[in-house]
């Protein structure tokens, strides 16, 4: 069963402004009966199963999209990730420390330097991973579109 004293604070806190079924706790406001809260922690868990279905439904998607089986959109996603973070530290110690900029020209020339080594990083990052065929196509296919020639 549901501790009745945690759960009503936290209604309280976080629902106190969302009306709710007369039937199941007419006094919300006061205290939320057990009936309500129960009424209240279904609704939550659907949702998050709701959410987490249509999470999941992105990876099938890209899936499907980028025609790779489970294991291989895993190193794909890991690639994309380790490639970012390595490419963001590499451009923090390119720019020196003592630079005396303003701030906004900083930003300016460390997203210069992100677009410039990003594509360098995530190559060589998937060559480990076994990911450098599809990274190759997937940067010809990005520059092919900044282009515009097929």
């Amino acid at each position: 069963m549901l501790d009745t004293d945690i759960f009503s604070t936290f209604f309280k806190k976080i629902f106190l402004d969302v009306p709710c079924v007369s039937t199941h706790c007419p006094n919300y406001r006061l205290e939320l009966s057990q009936e309500c809260q129960q009424v209240w922690v279904s609704k939550i868990i659907t949702t998050s199963n709701q959410s987490f279905s249509q999470f999941c439904g992105m990876f099938d998607r890209l899936k499907a999209r980028w025609k790779v089986n489970s294991w291989s959109l895993f190193l794909i996603l890991t690639t994309f990730a380790l490639g970012g973070s390595t490419c963001g530290k590499l451009a923090k110690m390119l720019i020196p420390d003592d630079l005396n900029i303003h701030v906004a020209i900083w930003w300016l020339i460390y997203v210069l330097i992100v677009t410039l080594l990003w594509p360098l990083c995530v190559l060589i990052i998937s060559i480990p991973l076994g990911q450098f065929r599809f990274f190759k196509n997937y940067l010809q296919r990005i520059a092919s579109r900044m282009t515009g020639k097929k």
